[in-house]
């Protein structure tokens, strides 16, 4: 069985994703909270954002998983 080794440079990426990740999810958020929107778009948006912190999960459970 073969063994990978994070180094610090894979938990300094991971931690940049997360972080930028983190931005998209308040920045999704606030878009499916705006007033006047149909309720076509404001499903959309609310997927979108849904998505959005699905990735945020799972690059935290990455980063768990790296730093072990």
């Amino acid at each position: 069985m073969v063994e990978r080794v994070f180094g610090s440079a894979y938990l300094t990426v991971i931690d940049a994703m997360i972080g930028r990740a983190e931005v998209a999810c308040e920045r999704y958020r606030q878009a499916a909270l705006e007033e006047g929107l149909s309720p076509a778009s404001v499903a959309r948006r609310r997927s979108s954002s849904q998505t959005m912190e699905d990735m945020l999960a799972r690059l935290r459970a990455d980063r768990v998983a790296a730093a072990g």
